[in-house]
C-alpha cells in the first residue's frame, strides 16, 4: 500500500454511492489531501483508485503521476 499526497489541485468527475456519473458535477481535489493506493487497485474502467477515508477517485497514471506524490510505502 503507497499512501500519496495531492501536489497540484485537480478537478475530476463526481460519482454517486452506486459508481454513477453524476451529472454536470465535478470534485476539487485540494493541495495537501492524503490518500492511499491499495497494490492492484483498478477501477471498474481500467484508471487508478485512490481512497481516503471518506471517498475515492480514480485517476489515470498519468495525472497520478503529475499530481500526486508518494509519502510513505507500506508492506502489504
Amino acid at each position: 500500500m503507497d499512501k500519496y499526497k495531492c501536489i497540484k489541485p485537480l478537478s475530476v468527475t463526481k460519482y454517486d454511492e452506486n459508481e454513477m456519473v453524476t451529472e454536470d458535477e465535478e470534485k476539487l481535489i485540494e493541495v495537501g489531501s492524503e490518500w492511499t493506493l491499495e497494490e492492484d487497485n483498478l477501477s471498474i474502467f481500467g484508471e487508478i483508485r485512490l481512497e481516503s477515508e471518506s471517498e475515492w477517485l480514480d485517476v489515470c497514471e498519468e495525472t497520478l503521476k503529475e499530481c500526486f506524490e508518494v509519502v510513505a510505502t507500506y508492506p502489504e
